[in-house]
């Protein structure tokens, strides 16, 4: 059986294959998108997204407004339970460290609540989405004049999207060109032949 590239679940049927390797197949169009994001994030030198860190240091936070120079990423974990299905969800955020606590805080509220319904990996992974809150409620760096490298890599990721977006706009710009110059070919065409 096939395994997905980026995630490595087992894939049963279907699965999206890789445009240039057609041998290496993913889960979904979101894993392929991910990984094909990561390689473009690689090729960013690092000088660029130093100063793009620091650079976002200086923004307001996102969530609350508030301009105190201690945005950072935070991993907001929740676990969600129903009977027989259980559903994991690490997502980031940047914002300042004030906000960051209080969406670590509601998380663990809501694991506490929906996390344990579901037997026997509810439970388990209720304990274990809370632990990761807890520790990263704990082990914050926030409020340092430097970008942490957690912020460096969600930065790198965001300009290699921005930089992604670029790409796809500049080349339906070039097919819309193209089908305009072949319009505009065609209609000339049949001015001459009139």
């Amino acid at each position: 059986m096939a395994t997905c590239a980026y995630c490595g679940v087992t894939i049963l049927f279907g699965g999206v294959r890789a445009t240039d390797d057609p041998s290496v197949r993913f889960c979904s169009a979101y894993c392929y998108d991910e990984l094909t994001l990561e390689f473009i994030a690689q090729e960013i030198p690092t000088e660029i997204v130093q100063a793009e860190a620091e650079w976002v240091l200086q923004k307001a936070c996102p969530s609350c407004g508030r301009v105190d120079g201690d945005l950072d990423v935070y991993s907001i974990n929740t676990v969600t339970s129903m009977l027989m299905v259980t559903w994991r969800k690490t997502r980031q955020q940047i914002s300042c460290q004030r906000c960051g606590q209080r969406a670590k805080k509601w998380a663990i509220f809501r694991c506490l609540c929906l996390g344990w319904w579901s037997l026997p990996l509810g439970p388990i992974f209720t304990v274990g989405q809370i632990r990761e809150n807890i520790a990263g409620m704990q082990g914050s760096d926030a409020g340092t004049s430097t970008p942490s490298r957690a912020l460096q890599d969600q930065v790198r990721l965001e300009l290699a999207a921005e930089m992604r977006l670029m790409h796809l706009a500049a080349s339906e710009v070039g097919h819309f060109r193209e089908a305009e110059d072949a319009g505009a070919a065609k209609m000339d065409g049949s001015v001459d032949s009139a």
